[in-house]
């Protein structure tokens, strides 16, 4: 599409970009430059819960049992949580853990 100036000359857009470089030493620059993602860097109290229900729900009890200690480990506390941590100690023989958790 064309489009006029005042004189009524005929400008025509132009569809095709062209790069250029820009020249840089980059030696010159000392100072850090720091990139933010916005993403967490620890997950998420329900991520961690989810995929320790999962893992637990599908029988893969070792590995929700790292999940579960994760869950502790971070500070968090839920009786539903702990209580399920004791019946997947106890379903692994490690009683004296279990009952450690049942007493938590």
């Amino acid at each position: 599409m064309d489009s006029y100036s005042q004189d009524g000359e005929v400008n025509k857009k132009i569809t095709e970009v062209q790069p250029f470089q820009v020249q840089f030493a980059l030696g010159e620059f000392k100072e850090k430059i720091t990139i933010n993602t916005n993403t967490p860097l620890k997950p998420s109290k329900e991520k961690i819960i989810r995929q320790a229900f999962k893992l637990h729900s599908l029988g893969n009890i070792h590995e929700a049992k790292k999940y579960y200690q994760y869950f502790l480990d971070l500070g968090f506390k839920d009786p539903g949580i702990i209580n399920n941590y004791a019946i997947l100690c106890k379903q692994l023989v490690q009683i004296d853990q279990s009952i450690k958790l049942f007493r938590k």
